[in-house]
């Protein structure tokens, strides 16, 4: 309370007084009292979603109605996860950003789940990533701009490169470096694994930071399964080595994540615009 009216120059009695009357007018509480201060309820939390949503809307109501007026200009807010933000959001911002120089884009990374939450509250204006099962992205619009299958990848002076003949039997004893127990990289991984009767994958090093893969990736033996856009520098320098062993079953979908009942901005259709076109490149 004493944040709030703090922020907005008021008293704390005349915040509390507010408060009360928009519960009054709803009638539901919306705040309860916890040893750790005050807490939304499940419905405070469902009114504070939608009026960050609302707020989002305006916000780009005012930029658009601007650009109309001059200059395109504003900012584009994109939620990232690694199979997006590797070649198809970056070669786009470059296009985007040549063609507009007053447009800025801000990205943020986390989990597929705390992005998606974001995004429906309105706090992102679409998600580029890898695409989950329809039943993960319930209230969001789904659209495929690319796809993408995983890797198996080693530094280019690994024995298994010099191999003349390179079966899967050949990588079931490899040391691996792979995202933690429960990803979906992990997942499709051990499953492909299983169809072709192997043993899982000896993982001796568990991380989803790819500054770390890489690292190990170059200065050992240890094999990883990967996006290979994600290595693209390190594949188009000869460092690191694909083999020759395909993965068809792990191929999925790339693309953006919007909310069902949005209107995206002036400046997050042409980013959208941008990344569609690199998708079919």
């Amino acid at each position: 309370m004493g944040a709030v009216a703090e922020s907005l120059d008021i008293s704390q009695p005349a915040v509390s007084q507010a408060l009360r009357e928009v519960e009054t007018s709803l009638g539901v509480e919306l705040l309860v009292r916890s040893p750790g201060g005050l807490l939304p309820t499940p419905l405070g939390a469902l009114l504070a979603m939608h009026i960050r949503r609302a707020l989002a809307e305006l916000r780009a109501a005012e930029v658009e109605i601007g650009s109309l007026q001059g200059a395109v200009s504003g900012r584009v807010v994109v939620g990232t996860l690694s199979r997006g933000r590797a070649r198809l959001l970056p070669r786009a911002i470059v296009r985007l950003t040549e063609s507009y120089p007053h447009l800025t884009v801000s990205t943020i990374e986390g989990s597929f789940e705390h992005l998606a939450t974001r995004l429906r509250a309105g706090d992102i204006d679409f998600m580029i990533c890898a695409l989950r099962p329809p039943e993960h992205t319930v209230g969001l619009v789904r659209e495929v701009v690319a796809h993408d299958a995983l890797a198996l990848m080693v530094r280019h002076s690994h024995p298994l490169v010099r191999k003349k003949v390179l079966k899967f039997a050949h990588i079931e004893d490899a040391q691996w470096v792979l995202p933690p127990r429960g990803t979906p990289t992990r997942e499709q991984l051990e499953n492909a694994f299983r169809q072709r009767g192997l043993r899982e994958p000896k993982v001796v090093v568990e991380t989803a930071d790819l500054a770390i893969t890489r690292g190990l990736l170059l200065e050992s033996n240890m094999m990883t399964a990967v996006s290979p856009h994600l290595f693209q520098h390190e594949i188009e320098t000869r460092a690191v080595s694909i083999l020759p062993l395909e993965l068809p079953e792990t191929r999925r979908g790339i693309g953006i994540l919007q909310r069902s009942a949005s209107s995206p901005s002036l400046a997050a259709r042409l980013l959208m615009d941008n990344i569609r076109a690199i998708g079919k490149l």
